[in-house]
């Protein structure tokens, strides 16, 4: 029920108002001048709001993530996170241990990627499957 009263206030106000797993994101201009208003809305149907889970991100200032997924103009993996991912399918056939479990792992940050970025999960699979039939070469 709060979603629908803080839709409301949201469109009252010329804001937008996202949903992101548990996160609840208001944007706009001067969204920071409502979060307290919007803070009151939720208390009023009995959830409490902690303090250190209220995040204020300017636009241009600093980047944009939500549940570590950038929010910044459109949804995109952090950089960061992309070379972390690509650096342990390296590591992965670097090793040349094959592990059910890393390459299930791997399959689904891969998979995460695709989920928020098709064409750098392509990238990614690209990457793991040239690798793998390097692996396969060496092996066979």
């Amino acid at each position: 029920m709060y979603k629908r009263q803080l839709e409301s206030y949201a469109n009252d106000h010329g804001l937008r108002l996202s949903f992101w797993v548990d996160d609840i994101i208001l944007s706009g201009d001067k969204a920071h001048d409502h979060i307290n208003n919007a803070i009151l809305i939720i208390q009023q149907f009995g959830y409490r709001v902690r303090g250190k889970k209220i995040k204020i991100m300017m636009r241009g200032k600093s980047s944009q993530e939500v549940t570590g997924v950038s929010v910044n103009g459109r949804l995109s993996v952090p950089k960061k996170k992309l070379e972390k991912y690509t650096d342990e399918v390296y590591e992965y056939f670097k090793t040349k241990i094959i592990s059910l479990e890393m390459e299930a792992s791997i399959q689904g940050k891969i998979g995460y990627v695709k989920y928020v970025d098709k064409k750098k999960a392509q990238r990614l699979q690209k990457i793991f499957d040239h690798m793998s039939k390097q692996s396969a070469h060496i092996m066979g």
